[in-house]
């Protein structure tokens, strides 16, 4: 999922300097920049090892839930 995301970013980040480069105003700039942060930000997303963690503490009486997803409790 992370490098699709990359792969995306790079190509809209691509197109929108070839588009700021044959058109220099203040959309096509506004635009390039916009690609530029999320190329860039697309690198500081977690990886799969990096989610899956889960900690919990709790007191001695109590229960203690904890799931990878939603939980319901009725």
């Amino acid at each position: 999922m992370k490098t699709l995301v990359i792969i995306i970013a790079l190509i809209a980040t691509l197109f929108t300097g070839f588009w700021a480069a044959s058109v220099p105003n203040w959309d096509s700039i506004a635009a390039l920049i916009a690609s530029l942060v999320t190329f860039t930000s697309a690198f500081f997303l977690p990886g799969k090892s990096e989610i899956g963690n889960q900690t919990q503490t709790i007191g001695d009486s109590s229960n203690g839930i904890q799931a990878g997803r939603d939980v319901n409790i009725n």
